[in-house]
């Protein structure tokens, strides 16, 4: 019974160790487990790290490839745009003559209303195509402007055929405001009227030229009336043929610059064969 502490002692003890064996092995067992958790956490963050890396790699990637892209289509953009420009650039001087021609067209034909606004000037415009006309189909030998008849009319010109036939008068004439009125009339009565007036304002021209410049055993016994418009032709052949009828009954014969060339041409043959 003397050993019973002892006894109970060494029982304690050896409980003790047990239990700080237990312990030890609880410690050791949690150590590993935490460093499994460790090893487990960082192997997670690495793959993490991994990940995140390549996926920042395939950013940049994308990145740079769409820069490149995006400076690729603003270089081509700014080439297209500065062709675009230049282009542009182009089209404007282009315009700009044009507009200056405009200008410079308009300003022509106020000059020309002016002119053919001026009975005076009108006339002086006629016997200016005249002259041109008949210069440019004509040796100078065959031909004068502003000669004087025997009976004191001064003809535009006189083609020196020599006799028979004689020489042939043309005079230039230009019935512009009968004209215009005819194309301004807006109903029936008015352009009935308005026909009336042209057609006796042409007819007085053909009526003054057979009594002016047709002289017999002077000059050829027919002339010419030139109407230095193209228009006033078309109209008069278009729709007063009766004027164009009598015309030719007082053999004055009605040319426009057009049908002027043909007849001078046909002239120029003739005298040629007559040489």
């Amino acid at each position: 019974m003397d050993n019973l502490p002892l006894i109970v002692a060494l029982a304690v003890v050896v409980v003790g160790l047990a239990w700080l064996g237990i312990l030890v092995a609880r410690g050791e067992r949690s150590r590993a487990e935490f460093s499994r958790s460790l090893d487990e956490v960082t192997g997670r963050l690495k793959a993490a790290a991994d990940t995140q890396a390549l996926q920042t790699k395939t950013i940049e990637e994308r990145l740079e490839a769409v820069s490149g892209r995006m400076g690729a289509s603003l270089k081509d953009s700014a080439t297209e745009t500065a062709r675009s420009v230049g282009a542009l650039e182009n089209r404007l001087s282009v315009i700009d003559a044009a507009q200056k021609n405009i200008t410079e067209l308009s300003d022509r034909m106020l000059g020309l209303q002016d002119i053919l606004g001026n009975k005076q000037a009108r006339g002086a415009f006629g016997q200016v195509q005249l002259v041109n006309i008949v210069q440019a189909y004509l040796a100078p030998s065959e031909f004068d402007f502003q000669v004087t008849l025997s009976n004191g009319k001064r003809a535009d010109c006189l083609v020196r055929f020599p006799m028979p036939p004689g020489p042939v008068a043309i005079d230039s004439k230009f019935p512009l405001e009968s004209y215009n009125e005819l194309h301004r009339a807006t109903d029936a009565a008015g352009r009935t009227k308005a026909s009336r007036g042209f057609a006796d304002d042409v007819f007085k021209h053909v009526r003054d030229i057979a009594d002016k410049y047709i002289v017999p055993g002077e000059t050829a016994d027919w002339a010419l009336m030139f109407l230095p418009s193209e228009a006033v032709f078309a109209e008069l052949h278009a729709n007063f043929s009766r004027v164009v009828e009598r015309s030719y009954a007082l053999k004055v014969g009605i040319v426009s610059p057009t049908t002027m060339m043909a007849v001078l041409t046909s002239i120029r043959a003739v005298l040629k064969d007559v040489r």
